[in-house]
């Protein structure tokens, strides 16, 4: 750097780590710039160092976090997906391996659809009107009960719990939602029912 900075050449911004009087290390962002005199003599070097240790642990915290979500979204043992916020297509953005084992599909299928997809024709004016509450909102989260549509054309019924998230300007930018398979619960309770009838 020095042989670049003495043929008159700014150094761009580079990280380094630097030890303190006090002993801590601290991150730091240094700049070199040549100095140079009236004729253009190259007199010395302007070097700006900037402390950016909180800024790097704040990025190491960011992703410790990014991972634990994303080992928490694909590990857990219900369905779990991130949904567009459009009240008549909401397309899937991001799935878990259990929601494409509970619906059938491959994750890369599931990516192609809607949640309205996946909803029984006779059953779709219900769940776009709870879209569109979400996108007014009217709702902000709810939790019932709803049947789904199999790849192989297989009816389930599930737990489904939608929360809207927002952006900064607290605007809806997509949903979460979690889905649980309860088809033999409602089987279970069918079969009670009709041997109470």
């Amino acid at each position: 750097n020095t042989r670049r900075v003495i043929a008159g050449e700014s150094i761009a911004p580079y990280e380094t780590r630097r030890v303190t009087k006090d002993g801590r290390v601290v991150d730091v962002l240094t700049t070199v710039s040549p100095i140079k005199n009236a004729t253009g003599k190259i007199t010395g070097a302007a070097v700006i160092l900037h402390d950016i240790t909180a800024l790097k642990r704040a990025e190491g915290a960011l992703t410790e976090r990014e991972a634990w979500f994303a080992a928490s979204f694909e590990q857990a043992a219900v369905g779990v997906a991130l949904r567009d916020i459009d009240p008549a297509k909401p397309r899937w953005l991001r799935v878990n391996r259990k929601l494409c084992e509970i619906l059938g599909y491959t994750r890369e299928e599931m990516l192609q659809l809607t949640s309205v997809d996946h909803t029984p024709p006779e059953d779709r004016d219900e769940a776009i009107a709870y879209n569109e509450r979400l996108l007014r909102g009217e709702l902000t989260s709810y939790t019932r009960e709803k049947r789904y549509l199999r790849k192989d054309g297989g009816i389930i019924w599930v737990n489904l719990s939608v929360s809207v998230v927002c952006g900064t300007d607290v605007r809806p930018t997509h949903i979460i939602s979690v889905i649980e398979d309860i088809t033999g619960r409602k089987q279970a309770e069918d079969q009670r029912a009709h041997l109470a009838a």
